[in-house]
């Protein structure tokens, strides 16, 4: 079945120390950008009309304005009668206001009583003859004040007795368990279940303590991914093809390309959903970064490599007989976007001691050709960090090429306004995204529907 989806908001500025509240006059745009490799929170942007009237209060009390904000989700079968309603956020911001999208004056116009300015030697004026509801475009950058608050707080621990020894797998959620500003998360199961005594944690705050686990003793073999986002964190094997999921979640989206490079007329994007799948078709332009990695004097398929300690024990002896082991670790390389690239490294022994890191490496180094392009008229909890994307095209070309199922790199939101009357806080939801680390093969028995 179709499914159409609208956002409803609820925005209210506030200076609590004046009890001074107020609400824009009308929402421009709202951006959320989620850089799921790179950063560890979203970055916010809000374009909304403030009535002259309150310009005042951002010019002088700009340092101590919070804005609250309610983002609701209405969906339905039918694009005019959306009545299925989710609160999809409900938090308070720091504003960090755009000065310069405020006017240096007031737009204060005054009309003399005779309607003629400055007629009257009194110089009266009419009542409501300045001009105090002029809506203004103002741009905000906003910070969620619950992300401020968790960076802020320092872990420094030590886990793991020799009667009962700590996995990094349960070191991490005891971390994130004490962490007070964390509501829930979602993690993917460890490839490292050894047991350390003495496991320690350096102190430092969430992120950073999570990544310093990650490197000492290894919890994913593809490195980690770390998102925060509206009280849930992520923990995930970064460029892994299958992630953890929420109960009744639907971790892969199938979305369907058409390359229309000629269309006057774009069509909106479509969504599909049943029971076990959901599909977006759209017809638009991918935009392919087909840049190789820098070309290295070795090729392979496995890293194979010796360190100190496998070394010494590779030789043991037993009731007179003696076994011999191989000295020698591999890790298989992931697949290369090209065959004929390669690439080198300089390894130190502490990585060499440490094969999460090298594998870590490795995976980050093979993240294939990525690809671009945007839907609209989505529902943005399909593109959390823990979803894959399946692509499909038209275009045979392409679908040789880039069809596959796909890591999010990337995701902006983007909500506007919707151009109908009376509408000034009700807006469609697009994405832009960024896709990488292409996994071979597709669902060949995936048939898009045709949209009407």
């Amino acid at each position: 079945m179709k499914k159409y989806y609208e956002y409803v908001w609820d925005i209210r500025f506030m200076i609590p120390n004046r009890k001074i509240e107020f609400s824009p006059y009308s929402l421009v745009s709202f951006k959320k950008t989620c850089d799921y490799f790179n950063s560890f929170i979203p970055i916010y942007e809000m374009d909304c009309m403030i009535e002259d009237q309150f310009l005042d209060y951002l010019r002088t009390f700009d340092k101590e304005i919070f804005v609250r904000i309610k983002q609701f989700a209405f969906s339905g079968e039918n694009p005019e009668k959306l009545t299925d309603r989710q609160l999809i956020f409900e938090d308070t911001f720091a504003v960090y206001i755009d000065k310069t999208t405020i006017p240096s004056m007031s737009k204060q116009t005054r009309t003399g009583a005779s309607g003629k300015p400055g007629n009257s030697a009194k110089n009266k004026f009419q009542d409501n003859s300045i001009n105090q509801k002029v809506p203004v475009k103002v741009h905000c950058n906003l910070l969620l004040r619950s992300d401020l608050q968790m960076r802020t707080y320092i872990h420094n621990y030590v886990f793991g007795t020799e009667e009962s020894g700590a996995s990094p797998m349960s070191a991490a959620v005891a971390c994130i368990n004490i962490n007070p500003y964390v509501k829930k998360f979602l993690a993917d199961k460890p490839d490292n279940t050894e047991k350390y005594t003495d496991l320690i944690v350096e102190p430092g705050e969430l992120k950073q303590v999570l990544y310093n686990i990650q490197r000492r003793y290894g919890i994913y073999s593809k490195s980690m991914l770390l998102f925060y986002d509206c009280g849930m964190l992520y923990m995930l094997n970064k460029l892994a093809s299958k992630h953890s999921k929420q109960k009744d979640e639907i971790n892969l989206i199938n979305v369907y390309l058409n390359e229309k490079n000629n269309a006057k007329v774009v069509r909106d994007a479509t969504i599909f959903t049943d029971d076990k799948k959901i599909y977006y078709e759209r017809e638009g332009r991918l935009y392919k970064d087909d840049t190789e990695s820098v070309s290295g004097i070795l090729n392979g398929d496995k890293f194979v490599y010796s360190n100190f300690g496998t070394v010494i024990n590779s030789m043991f002896a037993n009731e007179g007989k003696i076994s011999i082991i191989s000295p020698l670790n591999e890790i298989t390389r992931p697949r290369s976007a090209r065959v004929d690239v390669g690439s080198k490294k300089i390894i130190d022994y502490d990585m060499l001691n440490n094969p999460f890191n090298m594998s870590s490496y490795m995976y980050e180094q093979s993240k294939g050709v990525e690809v671009t392009f945007a839907l609209n008229s989505i529902f943005c909890d399909h593109f959390t960090p823990n979803k894959n994307i399946r692509l499909k095209f038209d275009n045979p070309e392409s679908e040789k090429l880039y069809a596959g199922v796909y890591n999010i790199k990337r995701a902006q939101f983007i909500y506007t306004v919707l151009n109908r009357p009376n509408c000034r806080f009700r807006t469609y939801g697009h994405v832009g995204l960024t896709l990488c680390n292409k996994q071979d093969g597709y669902d060949k028995e995936y048939e898009p529907q045709k949209p009407d």
